[in-house]
């Protein structure tokens, strides 16, 4: 007997909760409970305050607020903040290089009272000397640029690509001439005193037109001033500009050669006073001479 009691189970303990009313309220009530369910209830409490939690914390302005360490977030987080700001100081220099272009052109296109915001970006010109300067020869590299217009090219023993020597001096005189554009007359000359920027070849309408050197086409369109312009963008802040044209050959972005084909001469514009190319040649937003950079000096006829 003592043996069958020994193997009897224990029962759960258990607990009453009762609840007696004020003042005759009410009947009072009773609950009985067990271990095993106040255990049951305490990790369900727990878990729904820790769902509760990490949704507040996730998705929930909540979050911003509390002090997390996470190594590895920060570190991922960190690397997209950097990458975000180079692309950010990437688009920041291409709009000045574009609003530069927007200055360059209107300008060119005759705009008035336009502000040139090219000068503060001389100190990074591409044709700048990468290295101390003591003379008028400044050694750059063939292949990785242009060079520029009006410069005395000079090649040494070696392989010219590589050994380059421009000689730069004022006015940009020199053997590395551009092309003249057209063939025709010199009717008018370069006269900035009389606003007039350029040359004016006088020719039959349907003459070619020439690039005068390499460059791309960064307007290609029709003004009500000068008709069919096509202006060429050489780097260095160098533009070719093309007016009075009849036809247009070449659309913006394109790229052209030396003596390729780009328009053809008419009589487009308010101020054509006939069939012939009014040529300019325009420097960081100002019109130079072009006669300064021809292959030979033309004399007006």
């Amino acid at each position: 007997m003592s043996s069958e009691g020994n193997r009897r189970k224990k029962r759960p303990r258990s607990y009453k909760v009762i609840v007696v009313p004020s003042e005759n309220a009410g009947s009072p009530r009773t609950w009985e409970t067990t271990t095993r369910k106040l255990a049951m209830l305490g990790v369900a409490v727990f878990f729904a305050v820790a769902f509760v939690t990490v949704l507040l914390l996730g998705y929930t302005p909540i979050g911003w607020y509390v002090p997390i360490q996470n190594p590895e977030l920060e570190q991922r987080y960190g690397r997209q903040i950097v990458e975000t700001q180079e692309r950010l100081n990437t688009l920041a220099e291409q709009v000045m290089v574009l609003r530069d272009y927007n200055t360059q052109l209107r300008k060119a296109l005759g705009e008035q009272g336009v502000r040139d915001t090219s000068a503060a970006r001389n100190a990074s010109n591409t044709y700048a000397s990468r290295e101390p300067v003591t003379s008028n020869r400044v050694r750059i590299d063939a292949e990785s640029a242009p060079i520029p217009w009006g410069a005395q090219v000079e090649y040494g023993d070696q392989d010219p690509a590589y050994n380059v020597v421009v000689t730069n001096s004022e006015g940009f005189r020199g053997a590395f001439p551009l092309l003249q554009p057209a063939e025709g007359f010199v009717t008018q000359g370069f006269d900035p005193t009389r606003s007039h920027y350029g040359i004016d070849y006088a020719t039959q309408r349907g003459t070619p037109v020439y690039a005068s050197t390499d460059g791309y086409v960064v307007f290609s369109g029709w003004t009500y001033e000068d008709g069919n312009v096509i202006i060429l963008s050489h780097g260095g802040g160098y533009l070719t500009v093309y007016k009075h044209n009849q036809t247009l050959l070449k659309s913006v972005h394109t790229f052209v050669k030396r003596s390729e084909l780009i328009a053809l001469v008419g009589t487009s514009g308010k101020t054509s006073g006939g069939s012939h190319l009014h040529f300019e040649v325009w420097k960081d937003g100002m019109p130079l001479d072009p006669n300064e950079f021809l292959l030979t000096s033309i004399k007006r006829q």
